[in-house]
């Protein structure tokens, strides 16, 4: 008996493939004293006792890898893993990161336990080309003074955007490892690094004008503020937000990541709806943003007669595209404008005590 086939023939395939959207969530930690087994230039730890447990690793409770790990995972909440990398001791930060990145590319925000002043600027420049988050310590007397050298000033007037760093007189205290462990938890775009709680790492005891040496060379530290303790800055070498650079770096992969999958296994017609369908995915990415609130939202302005969008998308039409671009089948001329939602660190109130009744 024949069956329904003749008439109606349905076939679904299975469209589950798409491109890894990168994460910003994990941290590694370059240490050049650990023994990796079989040459390995990476492992994963999920407790600090990882890396007591087996001997072979040449770690112990006073190595600066089980510090750092330790301030990782004692914050709350705490990270579900630490990537560890291994460090030649002859290698340049820039050979032994491109070793590393080689076996293991699954990382975002990086720190060297070693934190050696004279690494600093090159893991900096790495850090820059690699879009990854470079983290580290200084204590040196010339970062809580008005001096006009030293690193923290060759790194502000770098430029460096993917450096972050705090003072402390202590590295061994791992600051910068213990506030990304923390503030890694929460999604990129919905962060804030500075007036951050951490666990188990001891504050700097610095006078008002040494702290303020500190910010105005974009540096951050842990204090004591009337009985809590809290990071003050939240800032990178070069001046902007941490909190913005890792929402742009999230923004980028997102859109990046939809665009893309938008091309998987399917045809996109170089017509006007062709276009809409890649500018839906550069809207769906700016509307995450926004539900995110890395992106202002949409607002009424003071007139109440228009409104302040939270982007503004712009496109060609398909009629207006050169043959050039048509040949060569490349769209271009999508572009948008969007606003930073920001936050705020500092509250000022003023106010007046009166006798006068304030009843009209």
């Amino acid at each position: 008996m024949a069956d329904a086939n003749r008439i109606a023939r349905i076939d679904i395939s299975l469209r589950t493939r798409a491109v890894r959207a990168d994460s910003f969530d994990q941290i590694l930690l370059v240490d050049s004293t650990i023994v990796l087994p079989g040459g390995a230039r990476t492992m994963y730890v999920t407790d600090s006792d990882d890396l007591l447990d087996d001997v072979s690793l040449g770690i112990t409770d006073a190595s600066p890898l089980y510090k750092a790990v330790l301030a990782a995972f004692s914050q709350t909440p705490r990270p579900n893993s630490i990537l560890i990398g291994r460090r030649g001791t002859s290698e340049t930060p820039a050979v032994a990161m491109a070793a590393i990145r080689a076996e293991n590319s699954n990382f975002y925000g990086f720190s060297d336990v070693a934190h050696a002043s004279a690494d600093v600027l090159l893991y900096a420049a790495w850090a820059e080309a690699n879009s990854r988050l470079y983290a580290t310590v200084l204590s040196d007397a010339d970062s809580i003074s008005n001096s006009t050298t030293g690193t923290a000033v060759s790194l502000k007037n770098g430029n460096y955007q993917r450096t972050f760093w705090f003072y402390h007189a202590d590295p061994l205290q791992f600051p910068e490892v213990g506030e990304m462990a923390k503030v890694f938890r929460k999604a990129a775009g919905t962060d804030d690094w500075a007036n951050v709680t951490l666990t188990g790492v001891a504050t700097s005891a610095l006078t008002e004008t040494q702290s303020a040496n500190v910010r105005a060379k974009n540096g951050n530290t842990f204090e004591d503020l009337s009985g809590i303790a809290i990071t003050q800055g939240g800032k990178t070498a070069g001046g902007e937000w941490i909190d913005v650079i890792r929402g742009r770096d999230w923004l980028e992969s997102d859109m990046t990541t939809r665009v893309f999958n938008n091309h998987i296994d399917r045809r996109i017609v170089y017509t006007n709806e062709g276009i809409q369908s890649q500018v839906q995915q550069v809207r769906a990415s700016l509307d995450e943003a926004v539900r995110r609130q890395f992106l202002a939202p949409e607002e009424v302005l003071p007139s109440g007669k228009a409104t302040n969008p939270s982007y503004i998308v712009t496109f060609p039409d398909a009629a207006d595209v050169s043959t050039g671009d048509k040949a060569s089948r490349t769209l271009t001329g999508i572009e948008f404008t969007a606003r930073i939602a920001g936050a705020i660190h500092i509250t000022e109130v003023s106010g007046a005590l009166t006798l006068e009744n304030l009843a009209a």
